[in-house]
């Protein structure tokens, strides 16, 4: 089974239901429409010179073009490389230049970025969405569409074949393509399918980029279970829960970052969220006294899912751990949870042997939904997948019953007068003083102790605090060695798009032209 296929399949079974709602340009397609669609863009694509294992860029928001894109490339066996809308155009030139594509489709907004992009890389076609003033350069989307015929594709592709090249934020350093084949993507839908229990009669809402192992990790399954998926174009708090209101939503995975704005729109009872069924979250850290906050005004099932670019979800915290928590034990709102279904995780030490519980350790798991490895680059794979185990370089620790806790980013850890310091324990700390909304800590260049604490805190509107007083509170709460030594206070964090904060561009101005990478 190919990804392209399980599309066929739904619209075989579920013809005339509603498959795919646009909210931005109030478009509705039906199973049937929507594969009678991508039939003709793939044989469109495929009147264009595009073979199974070229790669095509995709540089766009949330849409049923995007949807539509995906399946296309499926059942052509080519290779979708979807691209970070909000990186610059010497970050998304450097992406096409590693991965040599083919065919790059673009928004209308983006049209200058396709162009430049289409100078420097030889033999690259420019498709526009969205646009009606498409000039000699642009293939009109539309067109393409309209004049090919709506016939099944027959490539042959298998499930071992490259779906994609999802490439990494770029949080360690320059970004890698993740290789994900069909098998991995589908492996990934089918624990979405078992622990966030996606079904036919879901209304789910895709409200992370597409461009995100998040955003294809709803679609996918909803598509298989031939559930109705409702896109939003980009993250607005309201917006976003208006739309669950609208559309009755059930099933929805934002990013902690979203649900804590959501959490500051005024009047938020206003909405209706009665047909919410589960919140699924991951990606970055949340704050307990956020998720409690959450789970009392949406009053609905939460999960956690713990994964990577390279691997998603390595492990699952519960609905049913979720209100374990609230009842018996808070401190199980921190855990990462245990593995997922047919999923094996060690915690090991820095020579690969398994650590006992309640030490510390690297992550390491071993799923079917792995990654391939990355493109090009063979050493960094040998780096990152040893012996069928994906290295994640996360620091956890494993307590009762096998939760295991994320404690930080290996390459994160301060070592500060010989001592470690994990930042994401003091940013714990700092979370819990009540005017502080979030928190990043890292270490930074100190002549007597290497290295010392640094504290970068966002206070929520309205609020403030002297960073004497962070520190204080900090002093009273944690080992001394571990509290910040300075505090520099910032109307938002700089994040990701996947929610996660860039604390290399925190690190940047403090360990340039140093040793130490950031």
């Amino acid at each position: 089974m190919n990804i392209g296929q399980t599309l066929l399949v739904t619209s075989s079974r579920y013809p005339a239901k509603t498959a795919l709602v646009d909210t931005f340009q109030n478009i509705k397609l039906s199973y049937k429409n929507l594969n009678n669609r991508v039939n003709r863009l793939a044989n469109a694509l495929l009147s264009l010179g595009i073979q199974k294992g070229d790669r095509i860029s995709i540089l766009l928001e949330n849409c049923f073009q995007y949807v539509e894109i995906t399946y296309a490339a499926a059942k052509l066996g080519a290779i979708m490389v979807p691209l970070n809308y909000r990186l610059n155009e010497k970050e998304i030139k450097f992406i096409i230049q590693d991965c040599t594509p083919k065919l790059f489709i673009v928004g209308n907004e983006y049209r200058e970025i396709g162009q430049n992009c289409s100078l420097e890389q030889e033999e690259l076609d420019l498709i526009m969405v969205n646009g009606d003033d498409c000039n000699s350069q642009f293939l009109h989307y539309e067109r393409l569409i309209q004049a090919a015929a709506p016939d099944e594709p027959k490539e042959n592709i298998q499930e071992q074949d490259i779906f994609g090249l999802m490439y990494t934020s770029g949080t360690t350093g320059i970004p890698k393509g993740v290789i994900h084949t069909h098998r991995s993507l589908i492996e990934i839908a089918v624990r979405f399918i078992i622990e966030a229990r996606v079904e036919e009669k879901d209304h789910t809402l895709i409200v992370s980029p597409l461009f995100h192992l998040s955003g294809f990790g709803t679609l996918l399954p909803s598509v298989i279970q031939g559930a109705q998926v409702i896109t939003m174009k980009n993250y607005d708090p309201e917006l976003f829960l208006k739309t669950i209101s609208d559309y009755k939503i059930t099933f929805s995975l934002p990013v902690p970052t979203m649900i804590t704005k959501a959490l500051e729109v005024k009047d938020l009872q206003r909405f209706d969220y009665s047909s919410l069924r589960l919140l699924m979250y991951g990606g970055a850290s949340i704050p307990t006294k956020t998720l409690t906050k959450a789970m009392e005004i949406f009053k609905c099932d939460f999960l956690q899912g713990y994964g990577l670019t390279e691997g998603t979800p390595l492990l699952i915290l519960t609905p049913d751990d979720h209100r374990y928590a609230l009842e018996h034990l808070p401190k199980l709102l921190e855990a990462a949870g245990r593995s997922v279904v047919l999923g094996q995780v060690k915690i090991v030490d820095d020579n690969g042997n398994e650590v006992g519980p309640g030490e510390m350790g690297e992550i390491i798991a071993q799923t079917p939904q792995l990654m391939n490895g990355y493109w090009k680059r063979d050493d960094e794979t040998n780096k990152t997948l040893k012996d069928g185990w994906l290295y994640t370089g996360d620091i956890g620790i494993r307590y009762e019953q096998q939760y295991i806790y994320i404690m930080d980013r290996k390459k994160d850890m301060i070592i500060s007068g010989g001592e470690n310091i994990y930042p994401a324990e003091v940013e714990k700390v700092i979370e819990k003083i009540p005017q502080v909304l979030e928190t990043a800590v890292i270490g930074v260049p100190d002549s007597e102790w290497g290295e010392s604490v640094k504290a970068f805190v966002v206070f929520k509107e309205g609020q403030q605090l002297l960073a004497s007083e962070i520190i204080e509170y900090c002093k009273n709460n944690i080992a001394s060695y571990k509290k910040p030594s300075s505090i520099e206070i910032l109307p938002t964090l700089p994040r990701n798009a996947g929610g996660k904060v860039l604390k290399n561009l925190l690190r940047e101005p403090y360990w340039k032209n140093r040793v130490k990478q950031v």
